[in-house]
């Protein structure tokens, strides 16, 4: 399921998600971010669309759980009906803010954030409650878009795409994490407003505790 295809089935849009009409995460993309789980516990911050809770599920290969957790109950509710027709026995759905995450510290081997911290009020909190979650030897996986290609002229209220095209690294460095791992798609997420569709590059960023960074 695209984005477009969730958003569309719900009855009443979240005010972050009334620009979309149509979005759509390529396959190299998806499958290089769901590629980063760690371990057992995984939560998923966000929702990039169906196919991206079942790649990260089908990445654990059976011996791991994996848990999304969104602000939104319509937009759990349409994930959730679309995961248990596809039989995903190891995932589960929490609804939550996510500078307030329904999770012990060290509870999770990967947290993903899935398109989501560009729509954060404050993205750096967000980070850092993820932090509290993450096991010592954990890892952070991040999904943005990283700028506009092409000539049209599109914007999107309530999104800051060009905030997230420098945005992640910054975060990450206010919070004491260092990337360790980045890889970029050209033109890898479309998305349409009417009959304007825009194509943007993604990037993933995969990051660890920085111990020098923490100390100071």
């Amino acid at each position: 399921m695209a984005i477009g295809e969730l958003v569309e089935a719900l009855p009443n849009l979240p005010r972050e998600w009334e620009h979309f009409r149509y979005g759509l995460i390529a396959d190299e993309a998806e499958k290089d971010f769901a590629g980063r789980v760690s371990g057992r516990r995984n939560a998923v911050l966000g929702v990039g669309g169906q196919g991206t809770v079942r790649a990260i599920s089908e990445a654990t290969c059976g011996r791991g759980d994996v848990y999304v957790i969104h602000p939104s109950d319509a937009i759990l509710n349409v994930v959730m009906d679309t995961v248990l027709t596809d039989r995903l026995t190891n995932v589960d759905f929490r609804r939550a803010r996510l500078d307030r995450l329904p999770a012990a510290d060290g509870a999770f081997d990967t947290v993903f954030f899935v398109l989501q911290l560009h729509h954060e009020a404050n993205p750096v909190i967000a980070l850092r409650e993820a932090i509290r979650t993450l096991r010592p030897d954990g890892r952070i996986v991040i999904l943005e878009a990283a700028g506009r290609r092409g000539d049209v002229a599109h914007t999107l209220p309530g999104s800051d795409f060009t905030e997230a095209t420098s945005g992640p690294g910054r975060w990450l460095e206010y919070v004491g994490l260092r990337p360790v791992a980045t890889t970029d798609f050209r033109d890898a997420f479309k998305i349409r407003r009417g009959a304007t569709e825009s194509s943007y590059d993604l990037v993933t960023l995969e990051a660890r505790r920085d111990s020098a960074a923490q100390a100071r």
